[in-house]
């Protein structure tokens, strides 16, 4: 045998060496990481199967892990949690959407037990003005983006009308305008018309995002 031969064989036996020690390594590792995933009781069964079995050929398993990050699939469970997220986003703005509804109408009502030519004569105006202030300050908070994804043109109804009409009704009594007011009933009607046109598609889209039966 020649020296370089031998020097082969010697460079062969000494990468051995160290390939069985990285390997004991590597099996400590891969049965603490599969201890830690799968629980104590699995790894108690299997921990001497599989942590060993990917210890032999870690190099193999660090390559793929690599090639896998790069292009990295969601899970089942990553997307139901982001579909989850999206419902609970949708149910929140709904019920700015409703709430505003309601203030609204309270004011309504208000407005309509008792009629009275002129907004001063209205013994509960004050209540009838903060109730259209609520909703103006709820609807505001809604996403018009999230309720057109609720029901077709919903935010942008409730933004431009809807919205717009409160404002132009409590602004039209702290400046005494009556072209407010007129501006006012005209975008009440225009919302009224197009809500009650599609009153129960709206109403089972909105039931829907809320989870309400």
């Amino acid at each position: 045998m020649n020296s370089s031969e031998s020097g082969v064989r010697r460079l062969f036996h000494l990468l051995l060496l160290l390939y069985i020690a990285t390997v004991g390594v590597a099996a400590a590792y891969y049965n603490w990481e599969y201890a830690r995933t799968n629980g104590f009781l699995r790894w108690a069964v299997l921990g001497e199967v599989v942590p060993t079995a990917k210890a032999l050929v870690w190099p193999y398993c660090i390559l793929r892990s690599h090639d896998s990050a790069g292009t990295a699939t969601p899970t089942t469970t990553e997307i139901e949690r982001t579909r989850l997220t999206k419902h609970q986003i949708a149910e929140m703005e709904v019920k700015k959407f409703i709430l505003a509804i309601n203030y609204s109408q309270q004011a309504t009502y208000l407005l309509n037990s008792a009629p009275h030519e002129n907004l001063d004569d209205y013994p509960n105006i004050k209540e009838i003005l903060a109730d259209r202030r609520k909703a103006l300050e709820v609807g505001q908070a809604a996403d018009v983006n999230v309720l057109n994804s609720v029901f077709p043109e919903l935010g942008n109804r409730f933004k431009d009308e809807f919205l717009e009409a409160v404002s132009l009704f409590v602004h039209g009594y702290e400046t005494s305008s009556d072209s407010d007011f007129r501006r006012s009933k005209l975008l009440n009607d225009a919302w009224a018309d197009w809500y009650m046109s599609h009153r129960k598609a709206i109403e089972d889209a909105a039931n829907g995002a809320i989870g309400a039966h």
